[in-house]
């Protein structure tokens, strides 16, 4: 009987670890190529991000989501999520660029009934790029656009605030 439920267990942990491998390879962030851009001065972004797990917040005690039927009503507009890392890494997907001011974006995500807006601020060390991963500029990013921001979390502000290592136009 023991030994069953030890097979059963680490048939359990090498699924998971499985899973594990093929949803962080989903997470990675764009394509490093030896181009021009990549310059040394990114290159320690790059060693920290590689390595991280983003992991999705579900209140305690909370079931997990429930797939809905073919005959339920598709949501509007982007799927947004947002992943914070103990580290402090940030994650938003699906932010709804509400206005550009100067090196700063300030975004809305919509999760369900609640909206949340976090401030962007970018720097000359932010990389900004189009959906197929070719280079833009901050000037490309308009209000309306829907992105992908990776970044550190930055203290201080009413509202969350990024440091963006990536700006991405999905």
């Amino acid at each position: 009987m023991f030994a069953a439920a030890g097979v059963s267990l680490l048939a359990l942990l090498f699924a998971g670890l499985f899973l594990y491998q093929a949803h962080a390879e989903s997470l990675t962030y764009p394509p490093v190529g030896n181009t021009a851009e990549n310059s040394a001065s990114d290159s320690s972004v790059r060693g920290y991000l590689s390595d991280k797990v983003y992991l999705s917040a579900r209140a305690p005690g909370a079931a997990p989501a429930v797939v809905a039927s073919a005959s339920a009503e598709t949501p509007k507009g982007p799927i947004g999520e947002i992943h914070i890392a103990n580290s402090g890494l940030v994650l938003l997907r699906g932010a709804q660029v509400i206005s550009v001011r100067g090196s700063v974006i300030h975004v809305g995500i919509a999760l369900g009934s609640s909206r949340f807006t976090w401030t962007a601020v970018t720097d000359n060390y932010t990389k900004f790029l189009t959906h197929d991963g070719e280079a833009q500029t901050l000037g490309d990013v308009a209000a309306g656009d829907i992105l992908t921001v990776t970044g550190t979390l930055s203290a201080g502000g009413a509202e969350p605030t990024i440091d963006a290592g990536f700006v991405r136009v999905q």
